[in-house]
């Protein structure tokens, strides 16, 4: 998250988007990684201020961070 200021338009209300995950990263992340990354990716989508491609990138990645928290509840450690 972005240090607070007054011209930063990532505040706690608005927090700037997490880092560019890939399908590979995500289908190998631990519970606790995915359900890290999901709840950052969570808060982020929440920002009103995401343009078109991030807010899409963002929403693929919620579904995919979904799908890898099921899997691993199933007990299923992905593709291997």
């Amino acid at each position: 998250q972005a240090p607070a200021g007054a011209n930063n338009p990532w505040t706690s209300e608005h927090m700037a988007p997490p880092v560019e995950l890939t399908s590979d990263q995500i289908s190998t992340m631990s519970r606790a990684d995915a359900q890290s990354s999901l709840q950052a990716v969570s808060r982020a989508r929440q920002n009103r201020n995401l343009d078109a491609a991030t807010r899409e990138r963002l929403n693929q990645e919620f579904q995919q961070l979904s799908n890898r928290m099921n899997e691993l509840a199933k007990g299923q450690s992905g593709p291997g």
